[in-house]
């Protein structure tokens, strides 16, 4: 039955063609009757008509059943069939039962009403011209054609048209949507995984395979339809695929819509105004019984999340300042520290201690200035106490054996200025042991073991050490040499103490000390004379002990 309707739709499409073609012939026949004579017979065209309506056999109808004996019931018959099949085909109609034979009788004779319908509005239009001409009598075939289109006057108080009539016998059957997604085909959300597609698949696949139905040509085409859409889905890719193409004909579609809701009604196409555009449908405001309102509760305390955000700002903060801090900090202690060195070089000591602990306000561990000011300490304010911490805050720093070397000997000079000498000692030691040509520290460490543990030839040797280390950079010191002397003296080693005395002598020709001790020599030696007047020459020159011993000597005898 599903063929019968697909097919009487598409009679009825062809009968409404039919019928605009013989409405047309018939207007032209029309034309020509009015200019024929008055003393032609105006009822031979109506006799034909209604041959034709009635079946009689008249030529026109005569020549109708000799052609649609020769075609097999006529070309509209198989014009339909292949008009109706291939519609079918692309439109994917379903359902249909193959009963053509009985679509055949149904389409026949709906050809058949149609030409009855035309014959009789044929035959009603040259009864009423008949009737004006005549000007008397009526048409007995009025009420039918009333019957037929609504009134002597058609549908809009004239003869029906062409386009009327289309509009009347054609009928659109039902297709299929043309816009159907693979994914309606298998009956699955375009979301569905790949489980429900096979799943899916597999149904339709059992339900419109062609073996389970005869081998009919409609189920094969869905069962077709079915496995390309189930190849296309079943790949990732080619799913991926079709899915953009789906969202891209989407978004066409919306930009169609816009555009043709946002035409100007001005705006014309093919020369024919576009209607106003219709307002968007939306849902009025709902009433005060449908709406619900929330009151959220106020947040009684931070959450763990807050605390967090809140500590990272907080460290971020503290990150940066402290990061803003220890670069001004060293900017000002670089200025500072060179204004201290321009202090120290002109021995502005004041304004130089004064601008070195600026310096290491800012940077406590700034080894140049923590040395500078010890110095300070130590050789200008007699502060051995806190030139000693300075020295050791220096060497904390330093990491160079030289310079740790000259730390330890500032170290021991400052213990022997507090008169600890053991602590002196210890220092001069380590100095020695980090940079052996330390002449310095050698000297100091025999001056020492000299006047304070009377260790006379250690004291001797740690001064040779000196003196020969400062013999290459520096002239002769005439009092390392006068403590050498004094050291060999002590030790009995009378004829190297009268060398070291006569060098002195030279640097010093007018040191009465120094005749003294050459004096004190040559009296150990048993040269009387000799040391007579070494004494009277060191006592002319204003020494005392010089004077003393010439007194009480031999020579005051």
């Amino acid at each position: 039955m599903a063929l019968v309707r697909f097919v009487d739709g598409v009679g009825q499409d062809f009968i409404g063609q039919t019928l605009v073609e013989l409405l047309a012939d018939a207007h032209h026949k029309d034309d020509e009757q009015q200019q024929i004579e008055a003393g032609h017979d105006a009822k031979a065209p109506v006799r034909a008509v209604e041959g034709r309506v009635e079946g009689q056999p008249g030529e026109d109808a005569q020549e109708h059943h000799e052609q649609q004996a020769q075609d097999g019931q006529g070309g509209a018959l198989r014009h339909a069939n292949e008009d109706g099949f291939d519609f079918f085909l692309h439109f994917q109609a379903h359902q249909i039962d193959a009963r053509v034979d009985v679509a055949h009788q149904v389409l026949h004779q709906r050809v058949v009403a149609g030409r009855r319908i035309f014959s009789s509005h044929a035959a009603a239009k040259k009864g009423v011209g008949t009737r004006n001409k005549a000007g008397s009598g009526t048409d007995r075939r009025t009420p039918r054609k009333e019957a037929v289109f609504g009134g002597t006057q058609g549908f809009y108080g004239k003869a029906p048209t062409a386009s009327e009539l289309r509009r009347t016998f054609t009928f659109t059957p039902v297709a299929a949507n043309v816009s159907q997604t693979l994914y309606q085909v298998l009956g699955v959300e375009p979301t569905a995984p790949l489980a429900d597609i096979k799943q899916a698949y597999k149904q339709l696949a059992l339900r419109y395979h062609p073996d389970r139905h005869g081998g009919s040509r409609l189920y094969e085409d869905q069962f077709k339809a079915v496995a390309a859409a189930y190849q296309v889905l079943s790949d990732a890719g080619r799913r991926a695929h079709y899915d953009h193409q789906l969202r891209q004909a989407r978004l066409r579609a919306e930009e169609a819509r816009r555009a043709q809701q946002y035409r100007p009604q001005s705006q014309h196409v093919y020369g024919v105004p576009m209607p106003p555009p219709e307002p968007l449908r939306t849902r009025p405001p709902a009433s005060s019984a449908e709406r619900h309102y929330v009151r959220h509760p106020k947040q009684a305390r931070f959450t763990r999340r807050d605390w967090l955000l809140v500590i990272g700002v907080l460290v971020g903060l503290l990150l940066f300042g402290l990061g803003a801090k220890w670069v001004m900090d060293r900017v000002a202690a670089r200025s500072n520290y060179q204004d201290g060195l321009r202090a120290y070089t002109q021995q502005h000591w004041g304004a130089a201690h004064s601008y070195f602990s600026e310096t290491l306000a800012f940077k406590p561990e700034h080894v140049g200035a923590l040395r500078r000011r010890a110095e300070i300490e130590q050789l200008v304010y007699r502060n051995y106490p806190q030139a000693s911490a300075d020295y050791a805050a220096a060497l904390h720093y330093t990491r160079n054996h030289r310079a740790a070397a000259q730390l330890y000997y500032r170290l021991g000079q400052c213990a022997a200025g507090q008169k600890r000498t053991r602590l002196a000692l210890d220092q001069f030691s380590r100095a020695v042991v980090l940079d052996s040509t330390l002449s310095a520290a050698w000297l100091a460490r025999g001056e020492l073991r000299l006047f304070e543990q009377r260790l006379f030839v250690s004291a001797a040797s740690d001064l040779s050490v000196g003196l020969r280390l400062q013999a290459g950079k520096q002239a002769p010191s005439a009092k390392w040499l006068t403590y050498r002397g004094l050291a060999y003296f002590k030790a009995g080693d009378y004829p190297a103490a009268l060398t070291d005395y006569q060098q002195v002598l030279l640097l010093r020709p007018r040191s009465g000390q120094i005749y003294f001790l050459l004096g004190r020599v040559a009296q150990k030696q048993g040269r009387r004379g000799a040391a007579c007047e070494l004494f009277r020459r060191g006592s002319q020159l204003g020494y005392f002990p010089a004077t003393d011993a010439q007194r009480r000597g031999p020579c005051g005898r």
